[in-house]
């Protein structure tokens, strides 16, 4: 398993999430001394009125505080976590979900890419056009030459936690199997794909998702340019 390198959100900060669980294994396997939820002993140099030595801090200040360490920092601790039999691993990937068990979960944006992979973003939505292996009726049967493999589309929309780390929420109304050949060019794939992203922007000022995901369910490769909205 390659080891752990910093992950950091749009302010450089290493991942609240990533933050947190490294604090969480070093308290549980006594590497640092605390309680979990509730504070942290951490060593603090000589100041001013305090001599140097180890101080009761708060616990969410310390995982804060290590969301700047640096990637040496970061390896102080995980080589102790290693001496003791422990790998860190990130709980969560990188659109801020939960992994299960390592794997992607399957309500997670791409959970079964293929060939085709094609993503664009305007900051606040990202739409995602990729091979699900659909076919006309469920799962495409390559045995059967009258099936016909389409490809499925999905979106996600930008988030913050509230400790600033951001990620793409997969949003479940907007994501459907489509009209949409999978041997379609990559070319028409992103107008597609684009198609899709102002329908999205503009009409979820007007309508649920649910019917917006509808109607883009309705989307081929030759008439893409009907569903163009200003």
């Amino acid at each position: 398993m390659e080891r752990y390198k910093i992950r950091r959100n749009e302010e450089g900060k290493m991942f609240f999430a990533d933050a947190r669980d490294i604090i969480d294994l070093c308290i549980t396997n006594k590497v640092m001394h605390g309680r979990i939820g509730d504070y942290v002993f951490i060593y603090h140099g000589a100041g001013p009125t305090s001599p140097e030595g180890f101080y009761k801090d708060d616990y969410r200040s310390t995982i804060k505080a290590f969301q700047n360490a640096t990637q040496d920092d970061v390896d102080v601790l995980i080589n102790a976590l290693e001496e003791k039999g422990v790998m860190y691993k990130p709980t969560t990937n990188e659109y801020g979900n939960y992994f299960d068990y390592g794997e992607m979960v399957k309500t997670n944006d791409l959970p079964y890419r293929k060939d085709v992979d094609i993503s664009i973003s305007n900051g606040e939505y990202k739409v995602s056009i990729w091979n699900a292996n659909d076919g006309k009726n469920g799962k495409y049967n390559s045995d059967d030459k009258n099936d016909l493999n389409f490809l499925r589309f999905s979106v996600s929309e930008k988030n913050r936690t509230e400790y600033g780390d951001t990620f793409w929420d997969f949003i479940p109304e907007l994501s459907n199997s489509t009209r949409i050949l999978a041997d379609t060019s990559d070319d028409t794939l992103f107008k597609i794909a684009k198609v899709i992203l102002d329908n999205v922007t503009v009409l979820s000022k007007m309508y649920n998702k649910k019917f917006i995901g509808e109607r883009l369910s309705l989307l081929r490769a030759d008439n893409f340019e009907s569903f163009r909205v200003k």
